[in-house]
């Protein structure tokens, strides 16, 4: 994972972003959408499900 820390394990490092991502969210009440790269490579797809989760969020 490119943004580890030295010794930091795998999964500190996810509980750590996702930290992250939730302090984005409640200083700035943005949305945050995670990629993979398998999610570019299958971009309609991707596509759709940001459309999906746009509307859940618009309809909210």
């Amino acid at each position: 994972m490119k943004n580890r820390r030295l010794n930091e394990t795998i999964e500190e490092c996810v509980m750590r972003e996702k930290a992250r991502e939730d302090l984005i969210r409640r200083l700035t009440g943005w949305t945050c959408i995670r990629l993979t790269w398998a999610d570019i490579e299958r971009p309609v797809a991707t596509a759709e499900m940001i459309r999906a989760f746009l509307d859940d969020v618009l309809a909210a």
